[in-house]
């Protein structure tokens, strides 16, 4: 049957108001002047009818129902390969989505978001596949969370979980003493960088300082949690330790970041500028990278959604790294006002 028949037998068909069949050897081809043009439309979006596709009986099929604005797949299997998306949302390429990467469900998302590729808890394998620490702070005992103790110089207030706050939030309070620190930490041993797996970590938080500039505060993971993983006055992370820290130090509103290999640190200062009791948002993604792993730092210092990526990235050198543990906290200064961090959640993943 060749193209003229068809298109009578079309025509025929659509002005008799009959189906129009084609044998199965019969092949119909559709193609736009130019590539990528154009569309095959099926309705106007006003007078318009149900597709389906029938999978070889009439229990197994795929049906575009208009009047419920509806695609469904009936006994009928979506297969989608290794890294392919199912996106959602209306931006560029959706604003997340989900994919199999040959080893984990993963988020995925705009390439420089910062969960871009974190494995999903939608995995049911997800306890296997991941090493994750996290705590909403909703219920429990705050002077003994499951997951994180307490680190202090002993004289340290007393922390306490928030019940005013939906969604839970846990004061870290110190005493009104210069360089008075209290931090808590998970086990040394939590995270380890030395092998070429990615990690994820992010917190929310605010602080209300009692004095301008005098407080200090931090988030990062620690091999060493040595005085809480700080050192006294505005000298900011310790000299030497395994791994990374986000933090603000005394005598400044800077956010600075490194990570560090021993007395080896890759630092970037002045990332953004903390805003006292606003809600902020501090993250880190380690890369995968064999040899040399690169972090990149993300924040948000106005109460709002979404992450900013600073421009520059840090190196982080795996050899010899020794594991390390999630560790975050605050410090009060050298006018002697108590200062209180307000945590919304801490949240630590690694591939495993």
């Amino acid at each position: 049957m060749g193209f003229r028949d068809i298109i009578r037998l079309l025509n025929d068909g659509l002005r008799m108001s009959e189906p129009f069949n084609l044998r199965s050897a019969d092949v119909l081809k559709v193609r736009p002047f130019a590539d990528d043009t154009g569309s095959l439309n099926v309705g106007d979006g006003t007078t318009d009818m149900d597709v389906k596709w029938f999978g070889g009986a009439t229990t197994k099929y795929v049906l575009a129902d208009v009047g419920n604005s509806l695609l469904q797949l009936e006994d009928v299997d979506l297969l989608l390969g290794d890294t392919d998306q199912i996106r959602l949302g209306d931006g560029t390429g959706g604003d997340v989505a989900l994919a199999w990467d040959g080893t984990v469900l993963a988020n995925e998302v705009a390439a420089n978001s910062f969960v871009a590729g974190q494995p999903s808890k939608a995995d049911t394998e997800d306890l296997i596949r991941t090493i994750r620490v996290e705590d909403d702070f909703v219920g429990g005992i705050a002077t003994s969370r499951p997951q994180l103790a307490a680190v202090s110089d002993g004289g340290t207030g007393t922390p306490a979980l928030r019940t005013d706050t939906a969604g839970g939030v846990l004061n870290i309070v110190t005493a009104a003493a210069d360089n008075d620190y209290h931090a808590f930490s998970s086990g040394i041993g939590s995270f380890d960088f030395v092998g070429t797996k990615e990690f994820w970590f992010e917190a929310r938080f605010r602080l209300a300082e009692a004095n301008t500039n005098e407080s200090m505060w931090w988030f990062g993971v620690t091999s060493d949690v040595t005085t809480g993983g700080v050192q006294a006055n505005a000298l900011g992370p310790l000299a030497t330790y395994d791994g990374f820290m986000i933090w603000k130090d005394e005598a400044t509103m800077a956010i600075d970041a490194e990570t560090s290999n021993a007395g080896t640190q890759d630092t970037e200062t002045a990332i953004a500028t903390f805003v006292t009791n606003t809600w902020t948002k501090v993250a880190m993604h380690i890369s995968a990278a064999a040899t040399t792993a690169v972090a990149t730092m993300y924040y948000n210092v106005a109460a709002t959604e979404g992450y900013t990526a600073h421009g520059t990235t840090m190196n982080l050198t795996r050899s010899g790294l020794v594991p390390g543990a999630l560790i975050f906290g605050v410090k009060a200064g050298p006018s002697n006002g108590a200062e209180t961090l307000q945590v919304d959640y801490v949240r630590a993943v690694q591939v495993r």
